[in-house]
């Protein structure tokens, strides 16, 4: 029904409701000028009038089948069945959790090869990233949360479940539900060994996807080669793992994909998966010397697996993510080469696009956007629970607004629902406060941040945060004259950037301090303040040049 209403309500050029408004109108004239005029022969009007209306009714046909409406997008979600312990010993096995992963990874690997463009099937680890990870693998024991989840997100279709040891069989169900209602549309039932092997888990799977096209009107036809991919006799081991890295544990991760790899070396995923943890590790690694070790591990295990499986798109983009987070500089060509192999393979995949947006403006282009902003929001497009690409649009459109504007307003919406999402995330509440001090609730800011002192590990970055805020808030007070109020919120702020600084030296803080001691005439402390500044941001830094500008008024008369 909601198709047959885009397809009538003019949304498109040549819609319905435009053709209607316009056939009334002639037909109207027509029916006046025949009914009342005594001067027009009626003959040739009547003529004229039925010409008319076959050449808009021919228009509108022509016009309506070369620009159709687009279908409605539907976002799908098949969240990992929930494994339940029965215990100690249950729970800490990686590999009855497992189970869980391969159901939902191997439902949504072969729902997105058969279904069209307008259809996306959000994988598993792209749904997981929109959670803190105490959060993850609870929603197939808790429906009210899932369904609360999806909501946030705007999907239309969710499927969860859980399942537990009984008998030395793995039992469970998994439930899909229409996202809008709640109703539980249909429950599966399984029964499966404790060593799942692929023909079960495919049966598992099989039924899902079938469920779920017949719900979201969609035709299954079944393609055995999509499943060759998971035809790994160690499939349990290489699913362990990808559960252990979606839980942020890439040290316990990476013993089950060596694992796997020594018990089958002609697998793709196997080589994918410990490619995969392999980056994790160089990304969370210090030490050059071991970082470096990393990414020549991570750059020849993916390369391997796409040799092996040339049509397996991940691979492609986690090589692309390698090249563009190394050290000391980006690898952006070979980035670029390996995105652009990966969009020709399957270009519904968020990270290709998420990734693009840290890259150079000329290599959008190549893509077909103009603006990180453009790139940002086809991410979300694709993956609604793409928590990262939230946070990274709020403060692209925060960096082009003005305060209260529609730029203002979307990025507070994409921060409140980065929050929603995972309410502990620093990344998450210092959006949020950024948008709060953004618009003038200094009060909100403070507050929120109050309440979230426990989650900043990084306590140079919260009070440098702090530092900011009452530095706005004076600021606002010179405005309106309250010079009193206006000192005393630089002394906080000046504190507050002090702390800053002594946990870890910080440009931005020495930039800031120097601007409140360049207000109050504190010019020796403003001149180191300054110098601090120059030290420790970058020379591609938009504000470094206002260090050099301020010290130059200092002393003109030095280069």
């Amino acid at each position: 029904m909601s198709s047959l209403y885009r397809f009538l309500s003019g949304e498109v050029p040549g819609g319905f409701l435009i053709f209607f408004l316009v056939v009334f109108a002639v037909s109207f004239i027509g029916f006046f000028l025949n009914r009342y005029s005594t001067v027009i022969n009626k003959r040739k009007l009547k003529t004229v009038i039925i010409s008319l209306l076959v050449f808009l009714t021919v228009s509108y046909a022509i016009i309506r089948s070369a620009r159709p409406p687009k279908e409605i997008p539907i976002q799908i979600g098949i969240w990992p069945p929930a494994f339940i312990p029965r215990s100690s010993a249950d729970s800490s096995h990686a590999l009855h959790y497992a189970l869980g992963w391969a159901i939902a990874e191997m439902s949504t690997h072969h729902s997105s090869l058969q279904s069209p463009a307008h259809v996306s099937f959000l994988r598993p680890e792209w749904m997981v990233e929109s959670l803190d990870s105490a959060d993850r693998f609870t929603f197939g024991r808790n429906t009210e949360y899932l369904l609360t989840w999806a909501k946030l997100i705007e999907l239309e279709y969710v499927a969860g479940g859980q399942y537990q040891i009984k008998d030395n069989r793995y039992e469970g169900e998994i439930s899909v539900y229409e996202v809008a209602s709640g109703k539980a549309l249909k429950t599966i039932g399984f029964a499966t060994s404790l060593k799942p092997l692929l023909p079960e888990l495919q049966t598992i799977a099989e039924e899902l996807i079938l469920c779920l096209f017949k719900e979201s009107g969609l035709t299954f036809r079944y393609d055995n080669s999509n499943w060759a991919l998971f035809g790994s006799p160690a499939i349990p081991e290489y699913m362990a793992g990808r559960f252990l890295l979606s839980m942020d544990r890439p040290d316990e991760a990476l013993p089950r994909f060596q694992s796997a790899l020594k018990k089958d070396s002609a697998s793709a995923l196997n080589w994918y998966g410990t490619g995969l943890v392999y980056g994790r590790l160089m990304l969370n690694t210090k030490a050059e010397k071991t970082r470096k070790d990393y990414e020549k591990r991570c750059e020849y295990h993916l390369k391997k697996a796409g040799h092996l499986d040339e049509n397996f798109e991940p691979a492609y983009i986690a090589l692309a993510r390698c090249y563009l987070f190394v050290e000391p500089e980006p690898r952006y060509f070979e980035a670029e080469a390996a995105l652009m192999a990966a969009q020709s393979l399957y270009d519904r995949d968020y990270d290709i696009y998420f990734l693009l947006s840290f890259m150079q403006k000329a290599r959008w282009e190549l893509f077909g956007f103009d603006s990180r902003e453009a790139l940002l929001k086809k991410s979300i497009e694709t993956n609604p629970a793409a928590f990262h690409s939230r946070i990274e649009l709020g403060k692209n459109l925060l960096e082009w607004a003005k305060p209260f504007d529609y730029r203002a307003r979307m990025a507070m919406e994409q921060f409140y629902t980065a929050r929603q999402l995972r309410p502990n995330n620093p990344s998450a509440i210092r959006g949020l406060v950024t948008g709060y001090d953004y618009i003038g609730q200094y009060d909100k800011a403070l507050d929120l941040l109050k309440q979230y002192s426990h989650v900043y590990t990084d306590q140079s970055e919260f009070n440098y945060i702090n530092g900011i805020l009452h530095y706005h808030i004076a600021v606002r007070h010179r405005m309106k004259k309250k010079f009193k109020e206006e000192f005393e919120s630089y002394a906080v702020a000046e504190t507050y950037f002090k702390k800053a600084i002594q946990i870890q030296p910080n440009g931005y803080a020495f930039l800031y301090l120097g601007k409140i001691y360049d207000l109050q005439k504190r010019r020796n402390e403003a001149i180191e303040a300054y110098r601090g500044a120059m030290r420790y941001i970058s020379r591609e830094d938009k504000y470094r040049e206002e260090a050099r500008k301020k010290l130059r008024e200092y002393f003109p008369d030095v280069e």
